[in-house]
């Protein structure tokens, strides 16, 4: 049976080859050498040779260094975990094509754990490591995958806390914006003693560091007059995201600000449906806060485009539950 699969790899038509490969994918350890031979030479059969070799389960793990080697690797999420100890030495190859796509599986399958809320039959901890010792590797992909991977496992802010601060002046400004989320989703969970690296992120170059900077700031409790004093300067940025998440954290932040209101009822005023979506969201947030801006949210309600419609009536039904219920 096996060389007659095997021939059939070479078939001309697609739906040949891959009902062959669905078919070496049941004979498990046998067809393994079969599937990556012909992994190496048919990108078009990436997607059925992982979904195969996923169904082989531990057996699969010998496969695992020419996965990392294909251009498809990005697909092989489907491949079982119990390949670790391979997809580890992968992540230390000196191939830096190896090790991004050995970080990128790795952070797939963080994303997977995280949705069904377990492990992928992987240790909660060696997962967190692998991801964390990606994070010093010099190519900016790979530390992009791994933050990526540990922002989507949500991790506790006592195993990651300086790695995530330094992650915060990380040269990939994609790195910045997961570590400034992770941040933001913190809140008060995170250690006082990112506040330092929090407040210079309010002036990184990237406009969503700089939101994410913010809102994780007013998410942090009572703030100092310094933080409060960048938060001002920074409801002047040019760029909208930032310049309304500054304007909500001081809502939060400093009882009696004039502001920070006014400027996020002005975004909802705006023909920027992003601006006005960004500012509906914030103020829905404020709850009671916000009562205030009941009636630019209700003209907003009026207008012709459905979607910003919705996001104001949306907004209009959360502050006022919050508040107890506003009269209209």
């Amino acid at each position: 049976m096996l060389p007659t699969l095997e021939s059939a790899l070479n078939d001309p038509e697609q739906t040949v080859r891959t009902a062959a490969v669905e078919s070496l994918g049941n004979l498990k350890g046998a067809a393994l050498s079969i599937l990556v031979q012909a992994l190496e030479r048919d990108n078009e059969l990436a997607r059925s040779i992982f979904r195969a070799l996923g169904n082989m389960g531990p057996d699969a793990a010998p496969a695992v260094p020419a996965i990392l080697r294909s251009p498809a690797a990005k697909l092989a999420d489907s491949v079982i975990p119990a390949a670790w100890p391979a997809l580890l030495n992968g992540m230390r190859d000196d191939n830096v094509v190896v090790r991004r796509n050995a970080s990128r599986v790795v952070s797939s399958w963080a994303y997977g754990a995280a949705a069904a809320s377990n492990t992928l039959e992987l240790n909660a901890p060696e997962l967190v490591a692998i991801l964390k010792d990606g994070l010093k590797d010099t190519d900016d992909e790979v530390r992009e995958h791994c933050m990526a991977g540990l922002n989507r496992l949500q991790v506790p802010p006592g195993q990651i806390l300086p790695e995530l601060i330094e992650a915060l002046v990380d040269s990939n400004k994609l790195v910045r914006i997961h570590a400034a989320s992770q941040f933001a989703r913190w809140g008060s969970e995170a250690d006082t003693a990112a506040m330092p690296a929090l407040l210079r992120s309010l002036e990184d170059a990237e406009p969503d560091v700089r939101g994410l900077a913010a809102y994780a700031v007013s998410r942090m409790g009572p703030a100092a007059p310094e933080s409060l004093a960048r938060l001002r300067e920074l409801m002047s940025d040019e760029v909208y995201f930032p310049r309304l998440q500054a304007a909500f954290a001081l809502v939060v932040l400093e009882p009696g600000n004039e502001y920070g209101l006014p400027l996020l009822v002005n975004a909802l005023e705006t023909d920027d449906d992003h601006a006005q979506y960004r500012a509906a969201s914030l103020l829905s947030e404020l709850g009671p806060k916000a009562k205030n801006a009941l009636p630019a949210l209700r003209s907003m309600s009026k207008d012709h485009r459905k979607h910003v419609q919705n996001m104001a009536m949306d907004a209009i039904q959360k502050i006022e539950s919050s508040s107890g219920g506003v009269p209209n």
